[in-house]
Formats: C-alpha cells, structure tokens, sequence
C-alpha cells in the first residue's frame, strides 16, 4: 500500500469530518490537499480517496451552506453549556476552545483524591475510569492526547444530554475527598 495514499485518506477525512463538525475549519483544505498529492479520484486504487467521497467533499464545499451557520450556532451553545457546568465542578477548570467540538477541562484539583466509590485519582486515567464506573459518563483521559492531567469530552451531543453528563460530573467531582 503506497504510504501517501494511507495519509491522504487521513487528511481528506479529517477535513471532511471538520468541516460537519467545526464549520470554521477551511473545508477547502480537502481539496487542495487531494489536489497536491495528485490523488487517484476514479476510485480504481485500493488505497485512494473513493470518488464519492471526492463527490462529497466537493458537494460540502460548493453547495449551499446555509446549514453551516445554523450548526454553527448550536455547537456554540453547547459549548458554551458545557464549559459553564464544567467550571462549577469542584476541581475542574476548563476553558472555552475556539473552533472545535470537544474540551479539554483541567481535572488537577480533582488529582490525589478519592471518589465515594472508593478509587483513588491517582492521575486523569483513574478519573474517567472512575467517573465510568461510578456515574455512567464516558470521558477519555487526557494523556491519550498527550494532555495528562485532563479529560477530554465531546459536545456533539444534544443539550439535555450535555447537561446530564455535566450534572453527574459535578456530583463526582463533589463527592471527591
């Protein structure tokens, strides 16, 4: 498999996924990428970009956006719903990321203690595996981001979903001691 193929296929997606998700990410980016390395669109090449995918990249660039800015908004709000519920959680700090659909809150006021399950947050792992077991919430730790010391959560969900996730981690983080 030609390795300029494997990693176009990563960058088209991740620009693809980006411009769904983070309107304000250049959607072009895919283009000009597929572009420069020259890639194969006729979807003959096991390891190229498949031509309806090319079809829909050039699709989410040149149709009409007028959704864009409407899911733009909503992901602002939850954004903003998140990080809001994630500083009143004891030990959490968290600050408000421009142009993404995930935080990245800082859990050092949460390190060292013990949750009412008994588990000591001995680092960010322990965290989200605790607050797992003990209040259903997935995060992921932030070390698997080379952030240790911090959680990362996703906001590509809905408020009352958001908003129960926040409430369940401020009850875990309150329950720490």
């Amino acid at each position: 498999v030609n390795g300029i193929h494997i990693a176009t296929v990563a960058m088209a997606l991740h620009a693809l996924l980006g411009l769904v998700r983070c309107p304000r990410l250049p959607a072009g980016i895919f283009v000009l990428v597929m572009l420069w390395l020259d890639v194969d669109t006729t979807g003959a090449s096991p390891s190229a970009v498949r031509a309806f995918l090319m079809a829909a990249a050039v699709e989410a660039v040149t149709g009409p956006q007028d959704t864009v800015e409407a899911m733009r908004k909503v992901f602002e709000e939850r954004r903003d719903l998140v990080v809001s519920m994630l500083n009143q959680a004891k030990g959490v700090h968290c600050s408000t990321p421009d142009g993404a659909f995930y935080v990245y809150p800082s859990i050092a006021g949460c390190i060292g203690k013990t949750s009412k399950g008994g588990k000591l947050i001995k680092d960010d792992e322990a965290f989200v595996l605790a607050l797992l077991d003990e209040e259903g919430v997935a995060t992921v730790h932030g070390a698997a981001f080379c952030y240790p010391g911090y959680i990362r959560i996703s906001y590509a969900n809905s408020n009352a979903e958001l908003t129960e996730a926040m409430t369940r981690i401020q009850r875990f983080c309150e329950g720490l001691h």
